[in-house]
């Protein structure tokens, strides 16, 4: 299942991805140590990311707060579903929220300098608005 998910994210079928990795996680259900616990919970994250931004990103940081061993590359690769979504506002919140979680880690300063220069490119006012309000820029 996370296969079909992985290919069906890939094919570009976001809907079709989420399906398929929420029927992976329903398949694991509650071992949280399962080898591919993480794998479907950060591509269906990924998937909804293209569907509803806002809530991808607060299903992804409750999945970081719930303990799952995530590491800064997983917060790379959500945001940026994010701003392939064009959802660079929330882009940023997670930019930050990773900042805050791997201090002087380099994917995240990567990250940080990735996001702004997206930002930039699009545009986006009220992203631009909101890196400099948290003093990105």
């Amino acid at each position: 299942l996370t296969d079909a998910g992985t290919a069906a994210l890939n094919g570009g079928d976001a809907p079709k991805a989420q399906a398929q990795f929420e029927a992976a996680l329903t398949a694991i259900g509650a071992d949280t140590k399962h080898p591919q616990y993480l794998e479907a919970s950060i591509g269906r994250v990924q998937a909804l990311a293209r569907i509803d931004a806002p809530r991808a990103v607060r299903e992804f940081l409750n999945l970081a707060k719930s303990g799952a061993a995530l590491s800064d590359n997983d917060f790379s690769l959500v945001a940026w579903e994010l701003m392939r979504a064009n959802a660079m506002k929330d882009a940023v919140d997670l930019m930050h929220e990773g900042q805050q979680l791997y201090p002087g880690s380099k994917t995240m300063v990567e990250l940080k300098e990735q996001v702004i220069a997206e930002t930039k490119r699009k545009g986006d006012s009220g992203a631009l608005k909101q890196l400099q309000g948290l003093g990105y820029l």
